[in-house]
Formats: C-alpha cells, structure tokens, sequence
C-alpha cells in the first residue's frame, strides 16, 4: 500500500503527488528556458497541456484496450 499525503480535506497518494510536482518542476524549468528553444512561453504552456490531455486520453485508451471485460456490462463506465 502506498503512503498518502493529506493536506487539510485532500488525501494524495504518494507517487500522484510526486508526479504533480515533477510536472509543476518541468514545466517551470521548461518556461525560465524558453528564450533558449526560440519559442514564446505561450507557445510551451499549449504544447504541455496538449501533451497532458493526450497522455490522459491515450491512458485510458489504453486501458480500455487492453481489459475490455471490465467495460462489458456497462458501456457508459468507459467515460
């Protein structure tokens, strides 16, 4: 089992919040360095939240590819 962090009413678990702050440290350090890839810092926050909403809709894809059992009773569960 994996520890969880409460922080006031919110419970994380651990390697989820690892995770929020590697991204929150990526995509700041990828900001401060913008000047140097010759892109405006807007142009990298829209490549970030492209690459997040596309990670987390292949993800589930991805699941829902491979144990499609788990869907086949209730069609709707897969949202």
């Amino acid at each position: 089992m994996f520890p969880v962090i409460n922080l006031g009413p919110l419970s994380i678990p651990a390697p989820a919040f690892i995770l929020i702050i590697g991204y929150m440290a990526g995509s700041f350090l990828l900001d401060k360095k913008a000047a140097s890839f010759s892109m405006d810092s807007e142009t990298i926050d829209r490549v970030l939240w492209v690459g997040t909403i596309s990670a987390l809709i292949g993800g589930r894809l991805s699941f829902i590819a491979s144990s499609p059992a788990a869907f086949k009773g209730d069609i709707l569960s897969v949202l």
